[in-house]
């Protein structure tokens, strides 16, 4: 290869790591809007259903949104789902599609047996994670009772 070919390769190669570097920089680390908070077990407690059972859905949606394990008393009844999604890729950046809620969707019909119909209405509006708990564990109990 000639020296000038590879003085462009290589200012090619530098302009492309400084592009790739600041765009990872402004991308907010997934847990950041988790920062500061304390355990909502608490606030589970008084929502009713019994906090294993809370846990088992809590523990799947950090599965689907990549969370760590410990994170699921972090998160709290009224945390939306589009919030959580909104706080992770925040629309400013026009990152794609990354699929959370359709996976945590076809995790909850397949672990509590949700319906369709009811996954489907959490893709279109935007329920709480104490909603996502109750029919979760609602469904699930139908199921069991046969």
């Amino acid at each position: 290869m000639e020296p000038a070919a590879q003085l462009i390769l290589g200012v090619a190669c530098v302009a492309v790591a400084v592009v790739t570097v600041g765009f990872l920089a402004s991308v907010p680390r997934r847990r950041a809007f988790l920062k500061g908070r304390t355990s909502c077990e608490e606030l589970w407690r008084q929502e009713g259903p019994p906090l294993p059972d809370v846990e088992r859905v809590l523990a799947m949606v950090c599965e689907a949104f990549v969370l760590r394990r410990d994170d699921v008393w972090l998160l709290r009844p009224d945390d939306t789902l589009r919030a959580i999604y909104e706080a992770m890729y925040p629309p400013r950046l026009g990152l794609p599609d990354a699929r959370e809620i359709e996976v945590l969707t076809r995790e909850a019909a397949q672990r509590f047996s949700v319906s369709h119909t009811e996954t489907e209405r959490w893709v279109r509006s935007n329920p709480t994670l104490g909603e996502v708990v109750d029919v979760c564990l609602m469904a699930h109990d139908r199921v069991a009772a046969g």
